[in-house]
């Protein structure tokens, strides 16, 4: 009787590692189908991150230019107007001196050049400021910055001195400027005016060292 012997094609042990193959093939094809759906996800994502800095980065820009067409918008500004001469004005039974202006800088219409002053047409916090450029040989200059109130009730005041400003002059090189600034409330119908406490005063009606201004805040 004849033994068994191998099969001489070998098909009993080569299938059973063929099976084995084919078992080993499906891990590798899950993990490398996870590989390719996390990829696909992280750039996914990736893409939506990017997609959202650049959207806030336009809101951010544009958050910025309407602030700043908002503060274009409600400035006002006064410059020394160099083709007039200052002028005396009485101010609280005082001889003062006034300065010529000249419309300079204007956004919006809260603010407007009236009479040498600055009429208030929106109601609101401002942010006032002044300079006054002198050349005087008096021991000291300065000017005071008022304001005049178109309501007034009761037993108030209608004019209020909203700043000072007080330099010392030397007499030998009588030069220097006086600065003032602060935020104050106005009303509709108030205007803004500057005055030197003194008869006669040389100053400067250069626009770039001598303005008046105004900036709405809310």
């Amino acid at each position: 009787m004849a033994s068994a012997g191998p099969n001489p094609e070998g098909g009993g042990p080569a299938s059973g590692q063929e099976s084995g193959g084919r078992r080993l093939s499906w891990p590798v094809l899950l993990l490398t189908l996870a590989a390719v759906t996390s990829s696909s996800l992280s750039a996914l994502s990736l893409y939506h991150l990017v997609a959202l800095r650049a959207e806030v980065e336009e809101l951010r820009s544009e958050v910025f230019r309407k602030r700043e067409e908002q503060q274009e918008a409600r400035h006002g500004e006064m410059l020394a107007d160099s083709n007039r001469k200052t002028f005396q004005k009485v101010f609280a039974l005082e001889p003062y001196t006034g300065i010529p202006w000249q419309a300079g800088l204007r956004r919006g219409s809260a603010l407007e050049a009236e009479s040498d002053s600055i009429l208030v047409r929106e109601e609101g916090y401002y942010f006032v400021y002044s300079q006054v450029y002198y050349m005087d040989t008096t021991f000291a200059m300065g000017h005071v910055v008022i304001r005049k109130k178109r309501n007034v009730v009761g037993d108030e005041a209608q004019h209020v001195t909203l700043f000072r400003c007080i330099q010392n002059m030397n007499p030998v090189y009588p030069y220097n400027t006086c600065y003032t600034g602060g935020v104050v409330k106005l009303e509709v119908g108030d205007s803004v005016e500057l005055l030197i406490p003194r008869s006669t005063a040389k100053v400067s009606l250069d626009g770039d060292s001598t303005f008046l201004g105004a900036v709405r805040l809310a």
